[in-house]
């Protein structure tokens, strides 16, 4: 009974008809891929198998033998091994499949000569493949193309005459462990009447197994607040200004970094009194492998009163002064005979007689936040201040 084992092979239709005119089903032969890869796993080895499907097959059909031939990328897949077990293939006394002579085929052969056992037959895949990707961390894809399959001249299953193929996805996961975080050293900003400029502190947490080279941090409020100049505290980064408030961040080393301390100057533009403004990024545009998929963030709350008098949580005085959750004020001269507390609706919060009362301490622990006026009495004067409940 004569063999047939050629790398190139020509399948011609045939197109049978039934006793009824009824045209006979051809099943169309291609590759099955069991998974989509995960881009971003670079912990481990992404392993798939690529499998050869060509339908249920009936002991009938007298599946003997075949020669296949598939194409693929190696620049992306690596194969690894055949997988004989559980497949048509696995009571085939010979077995041959190469992948090392041509660097983008797998051919090779499966075939029994005892004909004492009946063929192979069932409902499974023909012959599997071990494979690895190799593709890198980008969103992709790979076609995995069956070019040539030919089968003994026993075999009866009718087959299309084209082959199919099959495609390996590769994507970033979602994963909580991919998302970056934007924290910043201060949570309030308080400007007087004559100060516009401010700096902050920005902390950039990133993922491990980051692919960051570019990042592009993009801020609000163009129109009320100017972003002036961004200082990375690292070496290793680059910071170009794009346009207003639009920054490229660079990583220059070799290496992923994971943390970017970042010195933020910036001025309030406007001369209105602004309260609780919320300055945050628009936008954090990581380069398309990055393998961070989203970002949270704090946001900077800003705020102006051109009526300040004193702001005393942030500027002392030597009579008053703040002292971690308390205001002291000195009344070692015993000048002061009363201070009341209000809050901006005018209720009155606090009231206390100082006579003899070398200093008077207000708790501010309790105290919403807010803004609030200390008005001190001596004799028929009055004092007042106004102060930030941050």
């Amino acid at each position: 009974m004569k063999r047939i084992f050629s790398p190139v092979i020509l399948i011609v239709t045939l197109v049978l008809l039934s006793a009824g005119g009824k045209l006979f089903s051809q099943f169309v032969p291609y590759i099955q891929v069991n998974q989509i890869v995960d881009a971003c796993d670079s912990v481990s080895k992404i392993r798939l198998i690529l499998s050869v499907n060509i339908g249920a097959i009936a002991k009938s059909d007298s599946l003997y033998g075949y020669d296949l031939e598939i194409k693929y990328d190696p620049t992306k897949i690596k194969i690894l091994n055949y997988l004989a077990g559980n497949t048509l293939s696995e009571f085939f006394e010979e077995r041959s499949f190469n992948f090392a002579l041509d660097s983008n085929t797998i051919k090779g052969y499966a075939t029994t000569f005892n004909f004492n056992y009946p063929p192979s037959y069932g409902d499974s895949i023909l012959i599997a493949f071990s494979a690895e990707w190799i593709g890198g961390n980008c969103a992709d894809s790979s076609i995995v193309s069956l070019t040539g399959l030919n089968f003994t001249e026993e075999f009866k299953k009718k087959m299309s005459d084209s082959l199919g193929y099959g495609v390996v996805y590769s994507m970033p996961f979602k994963n909580p462990n991919r998302i970056a975080s934007i924290t910043n050293d201060k949570k309030t900003v308080y400007l007087t009447d004559n100060q516009n400029e401010f700096n902050y502190n920005l902390k950039l947490l990133l993922p491990n197994y980051n692919y960051f080279k570019q990042l592009e941090l993009d801020f609000n409020a163009k129109d009320t607040i100017l972003i002036d100049g961004i200082t990375p505290t690292s070496n290793n980064l680059k910071v170009d200004k794009i346009a207003d408030n639009d920054f490229l961040i660079t990583n220059n080393s070799e290496n992923s970094i994971n943390e970017l301390d970042l010195l933020v100057q910036a001025q309030y533009l406007l001369k209105d009194t602004i309260k609780n403004y919320p300055l945050m990024l628009n936008l954090v545009k990581f380069n398309d492998c990055s393998c961070i998929l989203d970002f949270t963030q704090e946001q900077l709350l800003i705020n102006k009163d051109s009526n300040f008098v004193n702001v005393v949580l942030e500027k002392n005085t030597e009579q008053i002064y703040n002292n971690s959750d308390e205001i002291i004020i000195n009344n070692s001269d015993n000048q002061i005979n009363k201070v009341v507390v209000f809050n901006v609706l005018g209720e009155q919060i606090y009231n206390k007689d100082a006579y003899n009362e070398s200093e008077i301490k207000i708790s501010t622990q309790t105290l919403n936040k807010d803004v609030y006026f200390i008005l001190i009495y001596k004799g028929n004067k009055i004092e007042k201040y106004k102060f930030y409940k941050c």
